[in-house]
């Protein structure tokens, strides 16, 4: 840990990791079962603050979901999908059990490895379900008790997901938009530089990566779209000097290394082909990774606004360290990077340049009224590239 992870500039001053891994031994150590063993564990990971720096027990992983999707909303912990009929996406949840749901779920934030709180709440419920009872009681802003049981089958899911490829649509005023859901694997990629080449003449080509979780940054895309120059993020990561090992091995409380590499940012120039006319990105908290890639080149090099809200925040080309036989393994983030200007990003994430924030109301609402008031947005900024 200390050699490679690449945030401790983001801790309190007061964070003290020799302390905190003196008192997670004791605990792992007495730990009654391999349940408690891994929970123990994800807090320690979680108490680092950082996105890409987390453990995960495949046991845990494996063990019945809950049947619904929830995160805060204009403030409130609202539904944003259901397996379940008696939950419907755009319901409130305001108690568990009982209890207000801040209470309820602030053990599960000890246990959840991200980068600020806004990032931790999106997934908290999924991430921190090893702290979930089988059956709980949901209380709802409308006064309906809703009785959820992790280990009772679930039906389809509520709203039918999209499918899980880029998907172009042309409206009636020519405006394209095309949907990339990841950069996970390259035909994503290759999809969209082909629907740009295919829409080269659009109006204007709107590329929504809502719930873009990343994967792979998209040089290619880039190249295609970027006629500005632009930059790249300024990156930090720890420097491993065999003398200052040395020293350190004389200690047990060596400190975290403090030579660090920084380097950044690149700029890129525009290639002579590369696709002109006016385009914007549509985005959310759950674009994240190589998706966050794209839009900080994207606003880098003022192609044209991002609308929406700000993406997840994190990044850091994780150093893995995995037991297959136990089914478990740990990541530590090895880099920290900042916008191209210097601004912090980490926990921060990309400010879209027009806000268009989710409304609970879209969650039951026919059609996307989110993206109808992106475009709407669009219309009513002044007519000059951003």
């Amino acid at each position: 840990m200390k050699r490679y992870f690449a945030h401790w500039e983001g801790l309190p001053p007061e964070f003290d990791w020799d302390a905190r891994f003196a008192d997670y031994l004791k605990e792992a150590i007495a730990a009654p079962d391999r349940r408690s063993f891994s929970i123990a564990t994800m807090r320690l990971f979680a108490s680092l603050e950082n996105g890409h720096s987390s453990f995960s027990d495949r046991l845990l992983d494996e063990e019945p979901t809950l049947p619904f999707h929830a995160r805060p909303i204009e403030g409130k912990w609202t539904v944003t999908a259901s397996w379940i009929a008696e939950l419907s996406p755009g319901d409130v949840i305001v108690t568990i059990d009982g209890t207000p749901i801040d209470l309820w779920v602030a053990p599960l934030r000890a246990i959840v490895a991200q980068s600020d709180a806004r990032a931790k709440d999106r997934v908290l419920l999924l991430q921190g379900r090893a702290l979930w009872p089988q059956r709980v009681r949901l209380g709802l802003a409308s006064g309906k008790i809703v009785s959820v049981d992790r280990a009772e089958p679930q039906g389809d899911r509520r709203p039918t997901p999209k499918p899980f490829e880029v998907e172009t649509t042309v409206r009636t005023d020519g405006v394209v938009v095309i949907r990339i859901p990841s950069f996970d694997e390259p035909k994503f990629e290759s999809a969209a530089v082909a629907a740009v080449k295919a829409h080269a003449g659009a109006p204007l080509i709107l590329f929504d990566v809502r719930g873009n979780g990343g994967g792979n940054t998209p040089s290619d895309l880039l190249t295609t779209i970027m006629d500005n120059p632009y930059a790249g993020t300024i990156v930090n990561t720890p420097m491993t000097i065999a003398e200052s090992d040395a020293q350190a091995s004389f200690s047990v409380d060596a400190a975290p290394p403090r030579v660090m590499i920084r380097y950044g940012p690149e700029r890129i120039q525009p290639t002579a082909d590369a696709i002109t006319g006016p385009m914007a990105v549509l985005m959310d908290g759950g674009c994240g990774s190589a998706c966050e890639d794209f839009v900080i080149r994207f606003q880098s090099g003022k192609r044209g606004p991002l609308l929406g809200e700000a993406s997840f925040g994190s990044t850091g080309q994780p150093y893995f360290v995995q037991s297959p036989q136990w089914k478990m393994w740990m990541r530590i983030s090895t880099k920290r990077e900042y916008l191209p200007d210097g601004r912090p990003f980490e926990g921060v994430g990309v400010t879209p340049d027009i806000a268009v924030p989710q409304h609970i109301s879209d969650l039951s609402a026919k059609g996307d009224p989110w993206l109808e008031r992106a475009l709407a947005a669009i219309r009513a900024a002044p007519a000059t590239k951003q």
